[in-house]
């Protein structure tokens, strides 16, 4: 769950990459020491299922947050409302809109698409950027991003959004443009989220891991969460409420980072 707002632009975060030093890691012909990574073609082109969603594309706030709501809204509803989130987003929303210039005579869902496309760049692309490096950098392996030349970055941004689906699909102008580079295979193939297990096994796991931090007073992320839930998960791990496993894992996860930096919190 990124931040709602802020962060440097991808053309920034660009031009301040630098090549990794260290060994390079294996590779199934010799030894792997650079990659190429496509972040920032769905920022830039309308790859997101966000895009192409009506009520989410039209909601006056970032166009995956109400998604975040959703996933994380149950297990973290008590931080969620005293931390005021939602107000901090819709400041970091107004602000983020006041930075896109009008263009002349341009219509509402062109202006609203150049809108959503500036919003993933500058406050949701930094951080899979950031992720991208780290990655990288924990293998020591140059991980290259061809779609944040500032130049494509900058022209991206400004084709119209009935060019960039000019066919109906998601990226059409992107994938118009490699026509004849790919196979069809590759040229015709759906957008595809990450992969994940589908082992209900996976889910009760987590469901049992979250229900035990009722028995550990002092486990860092509880002030973030709702205890009536995490009780009821030590007592029933299969029982209600539904999670999403989202917002299971973030509490795990982030109940580990806390207690690896030796962090509390108020609560």
């Amino acid at each position: 769950m990124g931040p709602p707002g802020g962060g440097a632009g991808p053309a920034t975060a660009v031009r301040g990459h630098r090549a990794l030093d260290g060994p390079a890691v294996p590779g199934r012909r010799g030894r792997v020491e650079v990659l190429l990574s496509g972040e920032g073609a769905d920022e830039l082109f309308g790859g997101f299922p966000w895009f192409h969603h009506p009520r989410r594309a039209q909601a006056p706030d970032f166009p995956w947050t109400p998604t975040t709501d959703e996933l994380v809204g149950t297990l973290f509803a008590p931080a969620i409302k005293e931390l005021e989130v939602l107000a901090f987003r819709a400041d970091h929303y107004r602000d983020a809109l006041a930075e896109i210039p009008g263009l002349p005579g341009e219509e509402p869902l062109e202006r609203r698409m150049r809108e959503l496309t500036y919003l993933f760049v500058t406050r949701f692309l930094p951080e899979q950027l950031d992720r991208a490096h780290r990655f990288g950098a924990a293998v020591a392996v140059d991980v290259r991003l061809p779609f944040c030349d500032h130049r494509l970055v900058e022209y991206a941004l400004n084709i119209p959004w009935s060019t960039k689906t000019f066919d109906g699909w998601e990226k059409s102008v992107l994938r118009a443009a490699v026509a004849d580079l790919l196979p069809a295979s590759v040229l015709e193939r759906r957008k595809s989220g990450y992969p994940m297990t589908h082992d209900d096994g996976y889910d009760l796991k987590l469901r049992t891991e979250l229900g035990e931090l009722a028995n550990r007073p002092d486990a860092p992320v509880l002030p973030l969460l709702d205890m009536d839930v995490v009780r009821g998960l030590r007592r029933d791990p299969a029982g209600e409420p539904r999670l999403s496993r989202t917002e299971l894992e973030l509490a795990l996860k982030l109940n580990t980072w806390l207690e690896h930096h030796e962090l509390t919190l108020p609560g």
